[in-house]
């Protein structure tokens, strides 16, 4: 489970390059990190630039937002389940651009 949470918000920052396929690539890019400050700070930058975007928030700041995206996938998880319907991985469309698009999850 960590590990999927650590995936997404990793894309959600837009940082694949940190992303690791296994304990040794996390090992060369833990290493490679701590030891090159330049590319230390430019992730750092990322992400602090991350925190400071209003207009959208960014989705892994904005709580509210977060929580509405969880709820719609509850409740998709629980329609699916009163319809019989087996388990599976289900696709939650984020609750801004669905407001910005007039769409309907």
């Amino acid at each position: 489970m960590s590990g999927r949470v650590t995936l997404s918000i990793l894309t959600t920052l837009q940082l694949p390059d940190l992303t690791a396929k296994d304990y040794d690539d996390y090992y060369y890019k833990a290493l490679y990190l701590s030891n090159n400050k330049t590319y230390y700070n430019i992730i750092r930058s990322h992400i602090v630039d991350s925190c400071n975007q209003d207009n959208p928030k960014h989705p892994l700041w904005d709580l509210q937002r977060y929580t509405r995206n969880l709820e719609s996938g509850y409740l998709l998880a629980w329609e699916k389940f009163l319809r019989g319907e087996s388990p599976e991985h289900i696709e939650v469309m984020d609750y801004l651009t669905t407001q910005n698009s007039k769409s309907v999850l």
